[in-house]
């Protein structure tokens, strides 16, 4: 079994009961849809693709952060499987450019001004 069968297998959402949060049949069936298709070795993005998911108030259903953060986790590629950039040609140091002196007045106050300090 891959590891993302697995997890999806054993992914446990909070339920809410009263707030807004994803119908808990809905998330169930795209668990399912998602199992049977890393368990055939297939891309998880194209089921998740243009779903609408719908949500519930006043009665029980999954935790919205844990789902979309699951959903968005689970459709990324594995680390392993991702391409390693083409060894290339390094950059040039940049040096910074000389910054021209600048010339700093102190303001006097009105009190200054008036009494002729500083």
């Amino acid at each position: 079994m891959s590891d993302q069968v697995d997890r999806i297998r054993d992914v446990v959402f909070t339920s809410v009961k009263l707030g807004e949060a994803y119908d808990m049949d809905q998330i169930d069936y795209l668990l399912d849809l998602l199992l049977a298709a890393a368990e055939r070795g297939e891309p998880l993005a194209p089921v998740l693709d243009g779903v609408e998911l719908n949500q519930v108030r006043l009665r029980e259903g999954y935790s919205i952060e844990e789902v979309d953060a699951f959903f968005a986790e689970i459709v990324r590629p594995a680390p392993e499987s991702a391409p390693e950039p083409a060894p290339g040609p390094s950059p040039a140091p940049v040096k910074p450019e000389p910054v021209a002196p600048t010339v700093i007045v102190a303001q006097r106050g009105i009190l200054a001004r008036l009494f002729r300090r500083g």
